[in-house]
């Protein structure tokens, strides 16, 4: 009888520590998880941060040599904006594959 005590009282143990090291794995896989995501989003953060600064001067630099070019800087203003209203209009009509595609990544970046 003590025997079989043993047994459940042993089986017990390892359960414990069993269901113990299954919490602590997963733990450890959702650390590696979200600091593998966060450090994803963070590093495209700063490379849209980045390339935004760039759009700029570069926006900034075609509309006043587009205005030089045609006599009234607000000409070459004109210009940059209708072509950002018109990449707007591409991305507005291409908004669920855009959506579609940032999902994707999202998803891609929590499973592997």
């Amino acid at each position: 009888m003590e025997n079989k005590e043993n047994l459940i009282e042993s089986l017990l143990e390892r359960a414990e520590k069993y269901g113990k090291t299954r919490i602590d794995l997963w733990k450890l896989k959702f650390t590696d998880k979200l600091s593998t995501t966060v450090s994803s989003v963070l590093s495209h953060v700063l490379f849209l941060v980045l390339g935004i600064a760039v759009i700029v001067s570069l926006s900034i630099s075609c509309a006043l040599w587009i205005g030089e070019l045609t006599g009234k800087i607000y000409y070459g203003f004109l210009a940059v904006a209708g072509f950002y209203a018109f990449v707007l209009l591409v991305a507005f009509l291409f908004r669920k594959q855009i959506k579609q595609s940032f999902k994707n990544s999202v998803i891609h970046h929590l499973h592997n």
